[in-house]
């Protein structure tokens, strides 16, 4: 067919131009195998790397802070201890590499209650002391006082050598010091010490260095009471202080014989001397006992059985009961025992500890949070790569979907986990505390086993409510949170078994904090991770794309 005649323009009328048709689009580039396949092999091998040597290189740069400083003890000193206006005052030890050490001053109500630091002490195991108006605080060095609720050191240097536990003589503080010559009583009087006698102790024809501990003293209705162990033998009892001279003294009166480690306490009650000390050789114990004079003998009047003690306090009683016992408790705490006529009429505990400071958890743990964190890291670069180096999405069933991107998936897991683990990190915690409560071989074993028991039956639990989860509505809770969902090919949702198969593999996946599975959403077209190829699913964005019908469900 013949093309119309062309007429020429008028003259001065513009000639039409001809109509441009525009270019087609050019098709979108397949996407490049080889170089996704390089990329995702560099990322993933790098973080691989980086996961085996940094926790390595962090824990040279910060093991020597914790090896100076990662052991933490808190102590309560039981046989330090007195009991001023209503309150048991004792002294707890806390000492680190990081704080250094600290003797805090704490106080505790007659009856029980909540423990009370009073203050800080520049002083190591001193010995407490009520006064008519205040507490004492002493040691070898320094002079404290307690008064009103502030701690202040009265004086440094106090020149006492080996001195014995502080007693009240005339209403003073006093204590008696051991030298070369023998023994001195000393007073405390207008801030320094006085010496009021000098004496020597000569049991069985021997003169004995008695000192501290084995030497302890206390003054009833003006007359002094002595009681000394030497050579960690027997304990002996006299009234009044002996002479200088040299010769056997027949005043030292035997008490009992002690074993080797076996703590002691001499304290007044009801205005008379008692002897308390740990026995752990007679049979059903060990017990703590109470010894009192009966004539010429001592007489037991009182036990109490006790766990593994390594140290042991006693106190005069007041209003409610007859006198106040503190014993050690592992680990390293202490518990006060009010005794009303033979009976605990009240006790308290307060645990101690012997373990790693919190300054080094920080330190040692923060070598543990490296590979996690890398693959999140890993996880948010290849949710910015992916999209550039391969297919994003999905058509089926007249939609089209949006693959879920590695950073939403890994979110995902970790509200997952958290959610999921919490109840049995919650009994884990109860166990453990239960067993440091009171600690044995049997409540260790018994705790192993229900740990196996319960986080077996849990896994198995979480297994199938993740897989029944999944099943049905192709989503958990952290996949709800993320807004993506598991759906097979054709976006239907998996069903259970599915579901089921594809949890299976998870373990596999979640090699080195799921770089194993982190490779594989990189490499497969699909975005799959190994249990999304065994089960034929795959995990979409719940928002179609532009123009697709919304998701089923």
């Amino acid at each position: 067919m013949a093309e119309p005649p062309q007429v020429p323009a008028s003259p001065g009328e513009p000639v039409p131009a001809e109509p441009v048709l525009a270019a087609p689009a050019p098709p979108a580039p397949p996407p490049n195998r080889s170089r996704m396949i390089l990329t995702v092999s560099l990322l993933c091998g790098s973080t691989l790397l980086a996961q085996f040597l940094l926790p390595v290189l962090v824990k040279r740069l910060l093991v020597p802070w914790g090896i100076l400083g990662g052991i933490e003890v808190e102590a309560q000193q039981v046989n330090n201890a007195a009991r001023y206006r209503g309150r048991v005052w004792y002294v707890r030890n806390v000492a680190s590499g990081y704080r250094g050490n600290l003797t805090q001053v704490v106080s505790l109500p007659v009856g029980g209650g909540e423990p009370q630091v009073t203050g800080v002490l520049p002083m190591v195991e001193p010995w407490l002391l009520a006064g008519p108006d205040r507490l004492w605080v002493f040691s070898a060095a320094d002079v404290a006082e307690v008064r009103d609720g502030q701690v202040q050191v009265l004086t440094e240097a106090s020149g006492l050598r080996k001195t014995s536990r502080p007693f009240l003589y005339g209403g003073l503080p006093a204590v008696l010091d051991a030298h070369a010559a023998g023994h001195s009583l000393l007073v405390w009087r207008d801030g320094h010490w006085d010496k009021d006698a000098e004496f020597t102790i000569v049991i069985d024809g021997a003169r004995q260095d008695v000192a501290k501990e084995e030497l302890q003293a206390f003054q009833v209705d003006g007359e002094l009471h002595l009681f000394c162990r030497p050579s960690a033998g027997p304990i002996y009892y006299r009234r009044g202080l002996p002479g200088k001279g040299l010769e056997d003294d027949p005043a030292w009166r035997k008490v009992v014989d002690l074993g080797f480690l076996q703590q002691w306490r001499a304290i007044p009650v009801d205005g008379a001397p008692r002897v308390f000390y740990h026995d752990d050789r007679r049979s059903g114990g060990p017990f703590i006992v109470g010894l009192r004079p009966d004539g010429p003998e001592w007489k037991e009047f009182f036990t109490h059985p006790v766990g593994a003690d390594i140290g042991l306090g006693a106190l005069p009683g007041g209003e409610g009961e007859d006198f106040i016992l503190l014993r050690r408790i592992l680990p390293l705490g202490v518990e006060v025992l009010g005794v009303s006529g033979g009976q605990v009429a009240w006790r308290h505990s307060e645990s101690g500890g012997l373990g790693l400071s919190s300054w080094y958890r920080v330190w040692s743990n923060a070598p543990r949070l490296i590979p996690p964190l890398l693959t999140l890291i890993l996880a948010v670069i290849l949710s910015f790569a992916l999209p550039r180096l391969k297919v994003t999405g999905h058509a089926a069933a007249a939609r089209t979907v949006r693959f879920a991107s590695p950073v939403r998936r890994a979110l995902a897991a970790v509200v997952d986990t958290a959610i999921l683990t919490a109840p049995l990190v919650l009994f884990g915690y109860s166990t453990i505390s239960d067993v440091l409560a009171r600690p044995s071989l049997g409540a260790i074993f018994s705790a192993a086993a229900r740990l196996l028991c319960v986080g077996s039956f849990w896994l198995i639990v979480v297994f199938f409510a993740v897989s029944l989860m999944e099943g049905l509505w192709g989503r958990t809770p952290g996949k709800w949170l993320t807004g993506i969902r598991v759906v097979r090919m054709d976006l239907s949702k998996p069903g259970f078994g599915w579901a089921a198969l594809r949890n299976l593999v998870r373990p596999v996946d979640a090699v080195l904090w799921y770089l194993v599975g982190l490779l594989f959403v990189g490499l497969t077209q699909r975005w799959q991770r190994l249990g999304d190829m065994a089960a034929g699913t795959i995990v979409v964005r719940n928002r179609p794309e532009p123009g697709s019908a919304p998701p089923a469900g």
